[in-house]
C-alpha cells in the first residue's frame, strides 16, 4: 500500500501526521491547523505549492506522496473584542493597542464603553500600565481614601513616588471622581519629566485653573 509522508513546520499541525499508509485507490484527507497568532503560509504537495489551504485531499492514491505545511506569523489588524468599538472610530486603533499591551481590558469581555467616564483611578492606572506596571518602591500611602488591595493602589503609589500626582488634598486622591481634561494632561506631562513647550503660545482660549491639584 502507498504511504503519504505528512509533516508540519513550527507553529502549527497537520493531521494525520508522519508516515500515513493508505489503501491503494483510496482517498486521504489532511487537516492543517496553525497555532494561535499564526497562519498557513503554504502547503507543499510532492514539492509543489498548492496554496494556503487548511485541508487537502489526495484522491485515488496509487503511489507514495509527501505533504508539508508551512506556517508564518499572522500580520494585519488585531482582533477587536469590543462590540461597541466600531472600525473607523477615531479611538479604534488606540483601544486595540491598549488591549494588546495590557493597558485596558474594557468594562467587560465585549464592551469598552467608549462614551463612559474615566475616573482618576482609571487615568492613573492606564498610565502606570503603559509604563510597564513598575513596582512602587514604597508602601507608604499618603491618601486615606485609596483602598488597600485595590486595582489602582500600586498605580497611585507609583504616581506619588514619581511626582505624577499630588492628590486633591494632603490626604485625599479622590479616585472615584471624574478625571477632567485639565487633570489628565498634567499626569502625562509630569510622567514625561515636565517638558517645556517649544512655543509659549497655544491655540486654545484661556483655560481656567483646575479645581483640584490633580
Amino acid at each position: 500500500d502507498p504511504v503519504i509522508t505528512a509533516t508540519a513546520g513550527a507553529n502549527g499541525t497537520i493531521t494525520p501526521s508522519g508516515s500515513v499508509t493508505v489503501k491503494s485507490g483510496a482517498d486521504q484527507t489532511f487537516a492543517i491547523q496553525p497555532n494561535s497568532g499564526y497562519v498557513v503560509s503554504k502547503v507543499l504537495v510532492d514539492g509543489t505549492d498548492v496554496g494556503t489551504v487548511t485541508s487537502y485531499t489526495f484522491k485515488n492514491v496509487m503511489s507514495n506522496h509527501t505533504i508539508e505545511a508551512v506556517f508564518a506569523k499572522a500580520e494585519g489588524k488585531p482582533t477587536n473584542p469590543f462590540v461597541d468599538v466600531a472600525e473607523g472610530a477615531y479611538y479604534y486603533d488606540p483601544v486595540l493597542w491598549a488591549v494588546a499591551n495590557g493597558i485596558t481590558s474594557g468594562v467587560d469581555a465585549t464592551h469598552f464603553e467608549p462614551e463612559g467616564t474615566c475616573t482618576r483611578a482609571h487615568a492613573v492606572t492606564f498610565l502606570w500600565r503603559a509604563s510597564g506596571q513598575p513596582e512602587p518602591k514604597t508602601t507608604n500611602m499618603p491618601f486615606r481614601d485609596v483602598k488597600p488591595g485595590s486595582y489602582y493602589e500600586k498605580a497611585v503609589l507609583w504616581a506619588v513616588e514619581n511626582k505624577i500626582t499630588n492628590g486633591t488634598g494632603t490626604t485625599t486622591f479622590s479616585q472615584d471622581e471624574n478625571c477632567t481634561r485639565p487633570q489628565i494632561v498634567p499626569f502625562h506631562w509630569r510622567r514625561q519629566g515636565h517638558p517645556s513647550a517649544t512655543d509659549s503660545t497655544h491655540p486654545y482660549p484661556a483655560i481656567p485653573p483646575a479645581p483640584h491639584q490633580a
